[in-house]
C-alpha cells in the first residue's frame, strides 16, 4: 500500500476480511481517555459542527476553550476547526445576527471554519460583514461570485512548530436550496466543478510544502445529499489526509476511512451536533487517529462571557406569551422529518391562519425543536422557528401541490428536511411504492383537483425552493404575512384563545402512511401452492412486480432484460421522467422500460449487446430472456451502485455441480450473489447458468435482497 500519509513515513494498518467487509484498526482514546498521550510533538485538531448555536448545551464552547487550554500545556500543535453552521440558530445567534456567536468563537481561539448552509441565513452580505469581525480564517474554495471570482479563501497553510498544515474549506452545494435561495442569489457553490476546484487548492498546498492536508467540509454522509457527500468527494481527489465533515449531524466515534482516487486512506471525523461531543483529530509521529471528546473541561472566561450574553437578551426570550396543555412534538428524528406531529400540525394550523389561505405546507426541517407543556416564551417560538423566515402565498394548481407532496415524502420513511407539514388536506403515503407515493389527496373533504387553482401558504424558504421545493419558485408570491414565530403567537392567543388544548393531543391524521401496494395479490389464481408464493406477495405487494393479467402472476414465465432491470429500478425508486432519449436502437423511451434502460446503462448495471449498423447505435435486446448467470451479474452491478458491492480481493468457493457450464465473465456475479444468499442452486446441486430465468425466481430473489438488507440496517 501507497502511504497516504506525508508526515513521518508511517501508515495505518487495516485487516481486509475474505467476506469483503472492512474492519479499520483506529487507535481509540475512548470516553475516560481522551487526553492520555497529548504531550509534546503531537498535533491535535480539536474540532465542532452543526453546533447551532447552542452555545452551552452539553460541553459548550466553555469545553472547547478547556480542552484546547489543556493539549496545548501539554505541549501538543492544537489547531481548533469548526465544519459550518455554528452562526445561526437560537436567540442568542439570531438576535444578533450571528454577532454574538462570532464573538465568542474569537475568544475561544479558533482557527478556521468553512460556513455551513445555516450561516448563511442572514444573507451572504452579511456573512461577509461577519467576516471582518472574525480573528479566525472563514474559507470555502467553491463559494464563487457571479465574475467566478472567489468570495471567501479558499484554503490556507499553518505552519506551527515546524509543521505545516494545509486547510481547504468546501461549502456544501445544497446551500442553494438549504438556506433562502434568495440569500444566495448570484452566488455559486459550483457543483459541477468542486472537486476540481478543491483538487487545485491541494495541488497548491503540496506545492507549498504542507506535510498534511485537511479538507474541512460542511457536506455531510446522509443520502439526500449525494453525490456531493464528504465521500463522494474524497473519493474524486487525492492528496488529502483528513477530512473534518458536518452538515448531517453524523456521530463517528472513531472516524472512517474512505479511499481517495488513489486507493489511499483519508481520516473523515464528525462530531455529531449541538456539542454533544468535541472532535480530536491526532497526528503522533505520522499516525492519525480520530475520536471524541465527551467530558467537560469548564474555561471560567469562556463559561462568564456566554453567561453575560445570555443575561442580555434574557428579558425578550422570558415574557410569556401563550401556554400549551401538551407537550408539542418537533424532534428530528421520528418527528417532524419523518412523520405528522402535532407541532407540525399546529404550525401549518398558524400559518394557514396568518395568510387566510386555503391549506398550508411547510417543510418539517423548519421546526427545530419540541415545545415543553405549560408556558410559552418569546423564547420557546423563536427557538421553534429560528431562521428567520416569513409567510407567503401563491396561487398554486392541484397538479403542483401533488407534485410538492411526491418530493417532500420522497425518502419515507427516512428522514428529510422537506417532510411537509400541513393543514387544510389530507393525504396517505404508500412507501412501498417507487412512484405515485401520494395517493387519496384531499382539501377539506374534497378530492384534490388537479386543474384547479389553490391558495396555498407556506414559508418563504420553501416557497423560493428551499429543500428541492422547485414547483413552488414558479409562482409569484401573491402575499407576506410577517414572521412564523409571529404567526404561531396570533394564532394561538386569538384562535386559541391563548391556550394550546387537549385538541392538539396527538397528531390529527392528515397523513397516513402505509407500505402496502393496492394490487391484492391473492387473486392471482397461479399462486396459490406456487413454493414463491410469499415472495411473489412481498414483491408485488412493494410496486417491484405486476400480474399479467387480472387474476394470473404467470410464476413460471420467462423473465426479460427489460423486466429484470425495470424490478431493478422500481426498487430503486428511479424517476424514469428525467430520461427523455434512449441510447439504444432497439429501445423506445416512451415504451415501460425505456426510462429504466437508460438508467441501466447510466449507472453502469447494464450495457448493450451490439451496434446497429443502420442507426449506429448499440441495441439492448429487452425482450431477451435473461438467463441465470446473466441475472447474478446485474444484479452484483446494481449492489454495486448502492455502496454495496465487492470491493477489493476476494474469492469465494462455489459447490455446484456445472461449473464448467458458467461463462468466465459471469464468474464474479455468481460467487458474489450465491455468498450473500441473494440467488441460490437446484436440489440437484446445479446452477443452471445458460437456463432463462422465470418470474418467480426473481421475485424470491428480490424479495431476499429486500430482507437481508433490511435485516443489516435494523
Amino acid at each position: 500500500m501507497k502511504n497516504c500519509f506525508k508526515h513521518g513515513g508511517i501508515i495505518l494498518a487495516l485487516i481486509m476480511l475474505m467476506t469483503m467487509q472492512f474492519t479499520f484498526a483506529f487507535a481509540s482514546d475512548g470516553q475516560n481517555t481522551s487526553v492520555v498521550g497529548a504531550g509534546k510533538g503531537q498535533i491535535v485538531i480539536l474540532h465542532t459542527n452543526d453546533v447551532h448555536s447552542r452555545v452551552d448545551d452539553k460541553l459548550g464552547y466553555a469545553s472547547v476553550k478547556g480542552w484546547k487550554d489543556y493539549f496545548q500545556a501539554q505541549g501538543s500543535t492544537v489547531l481548533l476547526l469548526d465544519a459550518g453552521d455554528s452562526l445561526h440558530g437560537y436567540p442568542i445567534a439570531n438576535l444578533g445576527q450571528g454577532e454574538n456567536i462570532v464573538e465568542i468563537m474569537n475568544a475561544v481561539g479558533y482557527t478556521a471554519m468553512t460556513p455551513g448552509n445555516h450561516d448563511f441565513n442572514y444573507g451572504i452580505k452579511r456573512l461577509l460583514e461577519l467576516k471582518k469581525e472574525m480573528t479566525f480564517d472563514l474559507l470555502s474554495a467553491n463559494l464563487t461570485a457571479e465574475n467566478g471570482s472567489t468570495v471567501l479563501s479558499p484554503s490556507k497553510l499553518y505552519e506551527q512548530n515546524g509543521v505545516k498544515i494545509g486547510i481547504i474549506g468546501i461549502s456544501t452545494p445544497e446551500t442553494a436550496t438549504k438556506t433562502n435561495p434568495d440569500n444566495v442569489k448570484g452566488y455559486s457553490f459550483n457543483e459541477s466543478s468542486m472537486a476540481d476546484q478543491i483538487q487545485t487548492q491541494i495541488d497548491k498546498l503540496e506545492k507549498e510544502g504542507a506535510d498534511y492536508i485537511i479538507g474541512l467540509g460542511h457536506l455531510g454522509m446522509d443520502k439526500e445529499s449525494a453525490p456531493f457527500r464528504s465521500i463522494d468527494i474524497i473519493e474524486k481527489l487525492h492528496g488529502l489526509d483528513i477530512f473534518i465533515d458536518g452538515h448531517s449531524h453524523t456521530t463517528l466515534e472513531n472516524g472512517q476511512l474512505v479511499k481517495d482516487k488513489d486507493g489511499h486512506n483519508v481520516v473523515l471525523a464528525q462530531t455529531g451536533n449541538y456539542m454533544d461531543n468535541i472532535g480530536k483529530v491526532t497526528i503522533d509521529n505520522g499516525r492519525i487517529t480520530a475520536s471524541l471528546i465527551k467530558e467537560a473541561r469548564t474555561d471560567a472566561a469562556i463559561k462568564n462571557l456566554v453567561d453575560d450574553k445570555k443575561t442580555e437578551i434574557q428579558p425578550m426570550l422570558d415574557t410569556v406569551v401563550a401556554k400549551t396543555e401538551v407537550e408539542l412534538d418537533g424532534e428530528r428524528e421520528p418527528g417532524v422529518r419523518t412523520k405528522e406531529t402535532n407541532l407540525g400540525d399546529l404550525a401549518a394550523d398558524a400559518i394557514k391562519y396568518a395568510a387566510g389561505a386555503d391549506i398550508a405546507l411547510t417543510n418539517g426541517g423548519g421546526i427545530r425543536t419540541s415545545i415543553k407543556q405549560g408556558n410559552i416564551t418569546y423564547g420557546d417560538l423563536n427557538s421553534v422557528f429560528p431562521f428567520g423566515n416569513t409567510v407567503v402565498t401563491i396561487e398554486i394548481k392541484g397538479k403542483d401541490l401533488l407534485a410538492a407532496l411526491e418530493h417532500g415524502t420522497k425518502n419515507c420513511p427516512e428522514a428529510s428536511g422537506g417532510f411537509p407539514q400541513v393543514s387544510g388536506l389530507s393525504f396517505e403515503i404508500n412507501t412501498a411504492a417507487s412512484q405515485n407515493r401520494v395517493q387519496n389527496v384531499k382539501i377539506g373533504d374534497a378530492a384534490l383537483d388537479l386543474n384547479k387553482s389553490y391558495k396555498l401558504a407556506t414559508n418563504d424558504f420553501t416557497q423560493a425552493g428551499g429543500d428541492g421545493y422547485t414547483m413552488l419558485a414558479e409562482y409569484v408570491k401573491t402575499g407576506e404575512y410577517g414572521a412564523l414565530d409571529e404567526a404561531l403567537v396570533n394564532y394561538i392567543q386569538k384562535t386559541l384563545k391563548g391556550a394550546v388544548d387537549k385538541n392538539y393531543a396527538a397528531p390529527q391524521g392528515r397523513i397516513t402512511m402505509t407500505a402496502q401496494n393496492k394490487t391484492e395479490t391473492v387473486e392471482y389464481t397461479d399462486i396459490t401452492k406456487h413454493w414463491a408464493k410469499s415472495s411473489i406477495i412481498n414483491v408485488v405487494d412493494k410496486g417491484l412486480f405486476k400480474g399479467t393479467d387480472s387474476n394470473k402472476f404467470s410464476p413460471n414465465g420467462s423473465m426479460t432484460r427489460a423486466m429484470f432491470i425495470t424490478t431493478l429500478g422500481r426498487l430503486q425508486g428511479v424517476d424514469t421522467s428525467a430520461y427523455t432519449a434512449s441510447s439504444f436502437s432497439d429501445v423506445n423511451i416512451q415504451n415501460w422500460y425505456g426510462g429504466y434502460v437508460e438508467w441501466a446503462s447510466e449507472k453502469g448495471i447494464a450495457s448493450g449487446e451490439g451496434v446497429s449498423s443502420a442507426e449506429n447505435k448499440p441495441y439492448f435486446a429487452p425482450d431477451r430472456p435473461i438467463t441465470r448467470e446473466e441475472m447474478a451479474v446485474i444484479l452484483m452491478k446494481y449492489c454495486d451502485s448502492i455502496g454495496e458491492g465487492p470491493k477489493g480481493e476476494w474469492a469465494v468457493r462455489l459447490d455446484y455441480t456445472d461449473l464448467n457450464q458458467m461463462s468466465q465473465w459471469a464468474n464474479e456475479g455468481i460467487m458474489y450473489c450465491s455468498m450473500k444468499g441473494y440467488i441460490s442452486g437446484y436440489t440437484d446441486g446445479s446452477f443452471a447458468p445458460k437456463k432463462t430465468a422465470t418470474r418467480a425466481e426473481v421475485a424470491a430473489i428480490l424479495d431476499r435482497f429486500i430482507s437481508r438488507n433490511n435485516e443489516k440496517t435494523q
